[in-house]
């Protein structure tokens, strides 16, 4: 049995893995999404499948965008022959001087939520994770049209668990097969947090991860040509 759990990143929703269950549902992978619920979708934590789980062929697959690495349930993960980790990083403020003019704007983010500077906010994030193909800004995500006073409260948790974040999630399976992807336009992920994500996995795994770096692609890693890719990688 071919199965996929997928989890979006902060202030994203399962939504945005439509492109990817078009493409993995025609080779008949059975693709569940986890959703924080954030806004109208409801909250979902999919659990594997143990239909045919004893087969030696099955594969129990993760693909988490950015925070998504951290909001995955360990009793999940732990269970996982493979991971997909898109723009995804083990500690998000690096151990570096630098990295307090980063904190600063996080909590800055944070201190924004529920106030009137929270939709200019959002704007100013979005506008990041889409870069460099960001275009005229069409405002119909969650974070400016459907946000939930509990959604809310839910992106406050998260953006902590994002900056406390200062490792690989407790039960990353050691034995997994693991594609890193990041975007060389990335303005959210800088080149020493996916440096840091590289090096952990490898003194972590028991064979190297895979490291892709896409050029001329930001943050959401959301194209065909990189869905083909990875599903390519998956065979």
């Amino acid at each position: 049995m071919k199965q996929i759990i997928a989890v979006h990143g902060w202030g994203g929703d399962s939504g945005r893995w439509k492109d990817w269950i078009e493409a993995f549902k025609k080779d008949k992978w059975l693709w569940k999404s986890f959703d924080r619920g954030y806004g109208e979708i409801s909250s979902a934590t999919p659990q594997w499948s143990n239909r045919g789980s004893n087969n030696v062929t099955s594969r129990n697959v993760v693909i988490c965008h950015s925070l998504g690495l951290h909001l995955i349930k360990s009793n999940i993960l732990e269970k996982a022959t493979d991971v997909v980790l898109l723009s995804s990083f083990s500690r998000f403020i690096p151990q570096e001087k630098s990295s307090r003019s980063l904190r600063i704007a996080l909590n800055g983010m944070e201190k924004a939520l529920g106030t009137q500077k929270e939709k200019t906010m959002f704007i100013n994030f979005l506008r990041k994770c889409e870069y460099p193909s960001f275009k005229e800004f069409q405002p119909k995500t969650t974070l400016l049209t459907k946000l939930s006073l509990n959604g809310r409260k839910k992106l406050k948790e998260d953006l902590q668990l994002l900056i406390k974040s200062n490792s690989l999630p407790a039960n990353f399976p050691s034995n997994a097969r693991v594609l890193a992807i990041h975007g060389n336009e990335d303005l959210i992920i800088n080149q020493s947090i996916k440096d840091q994500l590289i090096h952990d996995l490898n003194l972590h795994l028991n064979q190297p991860a895979i490291n892709w770096n896409i050029p001329k692609i930001g943050h959401t890693l959301n194209n065909k040509e990189i869905i083909l890719k990875v599903k390519k990688w998956l065979k």
